[in-house]
């Protein structure tokens, strides 16, 4: 069955396509944080007023916060991030990315750090690209770092892979150190085959999350 903060952030989500003020009130009154957050954030995407806008992006931003988990927090904030970097000035942009890179870099464990990150870098994707390439560099570092007792981090790499089109698309020399790392043949070879097939990828559309359609 779905939960009540679900259906309320689906509700609000639904209602920014025509009232995104309405929406707004209700995303107000969802006490879960991590829906709160979600759906204060799909409000403030649709707002005409700049001034409702970033007023609602800062209490996304503060409703994520509020969850207190290293990577719940930096998770969620990505959809007021996201916002932010298509609707909001470069400045608090800067500022909002260098908050949440300093967020991640508490959290001791790759993989978390790397979950984290790729919501991040979806959030990021329309950025400037120095930006973008600040939270890649995290993400490649948490992708390739061993996990415990030195076990190779499959994981990491392949999400990598996931990232390797776009990469490509944007800087094929880094994308070509980003394969070096991945030490699977198996994924190396799926990563280099995601290259070749899509030459024109859309990176939005690549990587969708956060969604704020």
């Amino acid at each position: 069955m779905t939960s009540k903060p679900t259906q309320d952030r689906h509700r609000a989500k639904r209602l920014a396509l025509s009232d995104p003020d309405e929406a707004l009130r209700l995303a107000r009154d969802i006490e879960d944080h991590w829906f709160r957050c979600q759906a204060l954030a799909l409000g403030a995407f649709r707002c005409e007023s700049d001034a409702m806008r970033a007023e609602a992006i800062t209490e996304s931003f503060q409703a994520g916060w509020e969850l207190g988990a290293v990577n719940r927090v930096v998770v969620a904030s990505s959809w007021p991030l996201k916002v932010l970097c298509k609707k909001g000035g470069r400045e608090r942009l800067e500022d909002e990315v260098r908050r949440l890179l300093a967020i991640i870099d508490t959290d001791r464990s790759p993989v978390r750090r790397a979950e984290s990150l790729d919501f991040v870098l979806g959030a990021l994707i329309t950025a400037p690209r120095e930006l973008f390439w600040q939270a890649y560099e995290r993400l490649e570092e948490a992708c390739r770092a061993p996990l415990h007792g030195g076990k190779r981090n499959v994981k990491g790499e392949a999400l990598l892979v996931q990232w390797m089109p776009v990469l490509h698309a944007f800087d094929p020399v880094r994308a070509e150190a980003a394969l070096a790392a991945i030490q699977g043949p198996v994924l190396a070879e799926r990563a280099r085959a995601s290259i070749a097939d899509n030459p024109n990828v859309n990176p939005e559309k690549w990587i969708p999350r956060p969604n704020l359609d």
